[in-house]
């Protein structure tokens, strides 16, 4: 999370990405934590990336990578 900026003004900020379980699916978080004119900014990102089926089958899906360019996009072209 070293040396992360945000938005247009490149303000410092700390980034996560993490995983969770819920219900039987897998999901990809990304969360980007900034400082900014006395407000704390949170933007987050969150993709599945597996599921299971009533059998128990694990099914890999790439729905977080998929979007993770546009999302970039999104954060180096935000504005306070």
């Amino acid at each position: 999370t070293e040396n992360q900026k945000f938005g247009k003004s490149g303000e410092p900020c700390a980034k996560y990405v993490y995983t969770v379980e819920s219900d039987g699916a897998t999901y990809k978080l990304l969360q980007y934590f900034t400082y900014y004119s006395g407000y704390l900014y949170i933007f987050t990102y969150t993709a599945q990336i597996a599921e299971t089926d009533a059998d128990g089958n694990v099914k890999e899906l790439d729905y977080f990578a998929d979007h993770l360019e546009e999302v970039s996009e999104i954060v180096k072209n935000f504005v306070f």
